[in-house]
């Protein structure tokens, strides 16, 4: 699946998993974001990056620090894969997405979700939505049975 997925939180510092640098720290750095990068998972790395102007309007309160990784790494194969029942079930390998996703909505009331699809527009905004909801959001624009669509939600502040 050809994505971008972002994940918005206010005032988390820390993960509590493995930190990283991110590539071109410096020019992140010049640009006022922290290059400080994550990895949750074998298969999830978050990566920091400025906000996007389409996401900084869905941002309730302006105050604190507000901080946008971009989830990169093969979760969403896996889950896609999951969903389409692509693979053996000894197979499937749980990226842990949701727990990433329950980790941020508890850190950070009023997180944002934002999954783009290549090549197509963000169609929907949730609001007020919780983590469980999220994630199996993502999992029904996963299933080839179903509509993709790009979406934002945030989370219930």
């Amino acid at each position: 699946m050809d994505a971008i997925v972002f994940l918005l939180v206010n005032g988390v510092k820390d993960w509590g998993c493995e930190r990283f640098e991110a590539a071109h720290a410096r020019r992140l750095s010049e640009m006022g974001v922290d290059p400080v990068a994550y990895r949750w998972s074998d298969h999830i790395n978050l990566l920091p990056r400025p906000i996007p102007p389409e996401l900084v309007k869905h941002i309730s309160d302006s105050e604190g620090s507000w901080r946008c990784y971009v989830l990169e790494g093969d979760f969403l194969e896996k889950i896609e894969e999951e969903v389409n029942n692509w693979v053996d079930e000894w197979d499937v390998i749980d990226p842990d997405l949701g727990g990433l996703i329950r980790m941020a909505f508890l850190l950070s009331p009023g997180a944002i979700f934002a999954f783009e699809p290549q090549g197509e527009v963000v169609d929907y905004v949730y609001s007020q939505k919780n983590s469980d909801w999220v994630y199996l959001k993502i999992r029904s624009v996963l299933d080839r049975k179903e509509k993709l669509e790009g979406f934002i939600a945030t989370g219930a502040s």
